[in-house]
């Protein structure tokens, strides 16, 4: 299986949200209730995005969508890690280390003096 991580384009957004509240249904019962607060996160983060400064990375495995993270501008030069996920057929790849990575080594490289989760 080949694993890629790319900087999110048009049609992720709903693939992010489709499989997050999905997964939070199977998980927890949640009935896609989850759902409204993901499109909310999403189209956030596309009103804000400032290249350089936010981003959105997808993993891919074998060239189908397999997970995502965000690291979006929290205000006062901190970085926010968001709606990290890795569907559960790609667990154990690596995926989930190598999205946080990402995520970091960006924020770091865009000036950020701190990054925090929010979950």
């Amino acid at each position: 299986m080949a694993a890629t991580l790319r900087p999110f384009a048009y049609g992720d957004m709903a693939r992010i949200v489709l499989a997050q509240t999905e997964h939070y249904d199977r998980a927890f019962g949640w009935r896609g209730r989850m759902e409204r607060l993901l499109l909310e996160v999403c189209g956030e983060f596309l009103d804000n995005h400032v290249p350089g400064r936010t981003q959105c990375w997808v993993a891919d495995v074998d060239g189908a969508f397999a997970g995502s993270i965000f690291c979006c501008d929290a205000g006062d030069n901190v970085a926010q890690l968001r709606l990290l996920h890795v569907d559960d057929a790609a667990r154990g790849m690596g995926l989930g280390s190598a999205l946080v990575a990402a995520c970091v080594d960006f924020a770091k490289t865009a000036g950020y003096a701190e990054i925090m989760l929010w979950t």
